[in-house]
């Protein structure tokens, strides 16, 4: 069976890893969104792929040098188009919330940093509250999981199907 995913969500299309992004790739008819998390300095899990905030918000720096109420306050949509401003940073949570039982989802945890840990406890913790995170895909054609794929920035299929199997 084949899987369509979208990557960060309809990227091509609106501004990747937001909820615009996510919503027009489900109107595509996608199985399933791929996503990319990070943790703030306080704590909250916010999709946005890259570690740093130049090149797809207003702001700059790191990501985790920010707490979740700093990242509220920058445009995640007008460096993709006038038509995208006022686009957030959306918290795992909320894409879940907005997308829910509609959508199997892949979560990576990016950049194998010192938040790894308790990035990883994050995001199962809010994956655990919503039923469909149980029909998980692997990227890279691994397949379905019977739990949420929370993957840390791999760089190989064979490494990727070893962190997918101990999960």
């Amino acid at each position: 069976m084949v899987l369509v995913i979208g990557h960060r969500g309809a990227r091509c299309c609106a501004p990747e890893n937001t909820i615009p992004s996510f919503r027009l790739a489900l109107e595509t008819g996608v199985d399933g969104v791929e996503m990319d998390v990070h943790m703030t300095r306080d704590g909250e899990v916010v999709v946005i792929h890259d570690d740093t905030l130049e090149r797809t918000t207003t702001g700059s720096g790191y990501v985790k040098d920010h707490t979740l109420r700093e990242l509220k306050g920058l445009d995640a949509g007008v460096k993709f188009g006038s038509q995208w401003r006022g686009v957030k940073i959306p918290t795992l949570e909320e894409v879940l919330r907005e997308l829910g039982s509609r959508v199997s989802y892949v979560i990576e945890l990016k950049h194998g940093s010192d938040l790894d840990p308790a990035l990883k406890g994050e995001a199962s913790g809010v994956g655990s509250r919503y039923r469909r995170l149980r029909r998980c895909l692997g990227s890279l054609g691994v397949g379905s999981a019977t739990s949420l794929s929370l993957n840390t920035a791999v760089t190989s299929t064979q490494a990727l199907r070893g962190r997918l199997s101990t999960l």
